[in-house]
């Protein structure tokens, strides 16, 4: 278990797997349908009326085997109730990556919590107290990154 595991961890760290894996938007728009439609505890045939499709079009969205619109992954989205983030970075800048947000909101992220980036960045601290702890774990990422980047490290 634990070769696989450093076989991946060292598959993860190589910029062309990383790019390669970062740009498989078919792949990131089912997990994360997949996560919110069980978040929401939603059936797929419940998302499929909202969307106004069938259940094995939601099933081939969730399996990563349907090439969909923009009109389609709006629909999706709003059948979820959740919201689109897409960002084209340059592929040689290595931004720090947050954890999904099902990790966040299980590691104890508040769902109905709101803030700004500014506070992580600039350190104020953020309105809500119950999210104080999980800022100080993104800032102490974000110091980690920055303190690989400042060691010469080409990959955060």
């Amino acid at each position: 278990m634990t070769s696989r595991r450093s076989r991946l961890t060292d598959l993860m760290s190589r910029p062309e797997f990383r790019l390669e894996a970062d740009n498989d938007v078919s792949f990131h728009v089912a997990m994360n349908a997949v996560k919110l439609r069980r978040y929401r505890n939603e059936s797929q045939q419940f998302v499929a009326q909202n969307m106004g499709t069938s259940q094995s079009k939601v099933a081939r969205i969730e399996g990563g085997d349907e090439n969909i619109t923009l009109r389609t992954l709006r629909r999706l989205a709003g059948s979820l109730r959740g919201r689109i983030r897409i960002s084209i970075e340059p592929a040689e800048v290595c931004l720090p990556r947050l954890d999904p947000w099902w990790e966040m909101v299980a590691n104890g992220l508040p769902s109905n919590a709101t803030w700004t980036s500014a506070a992580m960045f600039v350190g104020v601290a953020p309105a809500d107290p119950a999210m104080i702890g999980w800022v100080a774990a993104w800032r102490g990422q974000l110091a980690v990154a920055s303190d690989y980047l400042t060691e010469g490290g080409d990959e955060v």
